[in-house]
């Protein structure tokens, strides 16, 4: 994953990238507490990757972002930096 830079009210995705013959459980999680999903908040996984979409940026969108893709015993995490400029 990237890190990102958005200014506030505009819109952010985060993407992580990933290769598996098998089934996978993905989870996001930011400054280490998981992602609720909600209104302005969407996961979209495929079997080649998962983003998390926020539609709508606030500055408490920003910090850290990891994303964590488990296939059986093996497990592949990145991370990024998610950075909301406010406006002026």
């Amino acid at each position: 994953m990237e890190d990102v830079e958005v200014d506030e009210g505009e819109p952010a995705t985060l993407e992580m990238c990933f290769a598996s013959d098998t089934s996978v459980t993905v989870t996001w999680s930011k400054d280490m507490r998981p992602v609720e999903q909600g209104r302005r908040i969407k996961i979209v996984t495929d079997e080649h990757s998962s983003k998390l979409v926020i539609k709508k940026t606030v500055g408490k969108d920003e910090g850290l972002y990891k994303c964590s893709v488990q296939s059986g015993d093996q497990e592949l995490n990145s991370s990024a930096e998610l950075i909301v400029e406010g406006t002026l």
